[in-house]
């Protein structure tokens, strides 16, 4: 289904319109919702997905759960992941600061901090997207404690403290991937 939106001459009415995916909405319509606030556009979302999650039964839930591919349980042997883990973390340096992130980042923090197309995170309606890439958030973390740090003025006229952060996290990515090694498992 094409999700983007694009401009279409109705000719029986000879007004604009433009298409979502296969559903037409009016261009004017398009506007409004392009100009409201993301807090504004995340209450009307959150209202529409109440309304609609009203609407579906279990047996509705049971089938979206089989076929959503974000919703599956992971192959992955739990304790020998975890086994890994801890011998990574076990492995670290002492000036490494373990901390666990949250598994949600800002809304656009892989698009804006990379060249990483916004459409392969997975976004919610809270302006979050699921963390695609821990690098992005540990930079974000790394920048806050400097400017948080009451001695730091900039790196141009004073050294600034060097902050060693690590995790062991799992990224979440929309992209599908044809190579059966990068998959979710």
């Amino acid at each position: 289904m094409e999700h983007k939106l694009f401009c279409e001459e109705n000719k029986s009415t000879q007004r604009k319109e433009v298409k979502a995916g296969t559903e037409k909405v009016s261009e004017s319509t398009v506007s409004e919702i392009r100009n409201l606030k993301l807090s504004d556009l995340n209450r009307f979302l959150l209202y529409e997905y109440e309304r609609r999650i009203g609407d579906m039964s279990p047996e509705d839930l049971f089938r979206r759960y089989e076929e959503n591919r974000f919703s599956k349980p992971s192959e992955i042997d739990v304790k020998e992941l975890k086994r890994m883990e801890l011998f990574f973390i076990d492995s670290l340096p002492e000036l490494f600061e373990m901390v666990e992130f949250s598994p949600m980042a800002p809304i656009g923090a892989t698009s804006i901090l990379t060249k990483v197309n916004s459409k392969t995170s997975l976004q919610t309606n809270r302006s979050v997207e699921s963390v695609s890439d821990i690098s992005i958030i540990m930079a974000l973390e790394s920048a806050k404690r400097r400017v948080d740090n009451q001695n730091w003025m900039s790196a141009r006229y004073k050294l600034v403290p060097d902050v060693s952060l690590a995790s062991a996290h799992r990224n979440i990515r929309g992209q599908v991937y044809e190579k059966e090694h990068y998959r979710h498992k």
